[in-house]
């Protein structure tokens, strides 16, 4: 349905839909799965058996359904709605690979990326959202044409915002990304580097459409004369979250530890 419903609602509406809905259903996740397994919390508690067979199989759809879908798109919103499919599957990785005593962080990088999703995700669109002039809201990628020459700050700040979701240094989406496929990878199981080489496929995947819309922003012209935006309130926020997608790249400690803490302290 998310795509659908993307096309119709507004940019702030699609940022609540992107985001929201991940925060409360992986927060269920985190509070019922191990009370079924008789764990106290996720702090030391790893999937196994059936459960990490079809959490991994739900990760591995999802990631592959939500990028492929996405790269034929042509709406700027239904792109957008299927990217935030792929990346509940970058988080589902995180589910799977589980927390452990010897040093596996799946858990914690789960929580690490859901904030730095929300980060850049809430500023993407509040940028569209303020990119966007009365009558001529941003719906199709054509629409992004010649936005570096009629509105720079604005398609620098969502530039910033791209890079990050795409997983590219230097942002602190690269750092997201980059926990969740060390957590999978040193877990040194089958289950482990199958999702470690699928997290890296997905990711270049979706770098694809990501930078095809920063190379329309930036070299392709647009057809029609953009005026200035007059959302102030869009454009600061969008800018809050561009300057925190690039100062967790250069600080991600806090909200490191603040993963860990909220684990620790459910």
């Amino acid at each position: 349905y998310a795509p659908d419903v993307f096309q119709g609602v507004t940019p702030s509406s699609a940022a609540m839909l992107s985001f929201v809905p991940k925060v409360v259903g992986f927060t269920a996740l985190l509070r019922l799965l191990p009370v079924c397994f008789g764990e106290a919390s996720f702090t030391d508690w790893m999937p196994v058996g059936a459960v990490r067979v079809v959490l991994m199989v739900l990760a591995i759809l999802t990631m592959f359904v939500g990028n492929l879908l996405a790269l034929r798109q042509t709406s700027l919103m239904r792109l957008l709605a299927y990217s935030s499919i792929a990346h509940a599957g970058y988080m589902l990785v995180g589910l799977t690979v589980g927390n452990s005593s010897e040093g596996t962080s799946g858990v914690t990088s789960l929580l690490f990326y859901l904030s730095m999703y929300g980060i850049m995700t809430i500023g993407l669109f509040a940028l569209i959202s303020a990119a966007g002039t009365f009558g001529r809201p941003l719906r199709s990628l054509s629409d992004l044409s010649g936005l570096s020459k009629s509105q720079p700050a604005i398609a620098l700040m969502m530039a910033v915002c791209l890079i990050g979701l795409s997983g590219l240094p230097p942002t602190g989406g690269f750092l997201a990304k980059l926990n969740l496929f060390l957590a999978a990878w040193s877990e040194g199981t089958a289950y482990g580097r199958i999702l470690g080489i699928t997290l890296a496929v997905n990711a270049v995947i979706a770098a694809t459409y990501y930078l095809r819309m920063i190379s329309v922003m930036y070299f392709e012209q647009s057809t029609v004369v953009l005026e200035t935006s007059r959302q102030p309130a869009a454009w600061i926020a969008g800018c809050l979250c561009a300057v925190a997608t690039l100062a967790l790249f250069m600080m991600p400690q806090p909200l490191w530890n603040a993963a860990v803490h909220a684990l620790s302290h459910p």
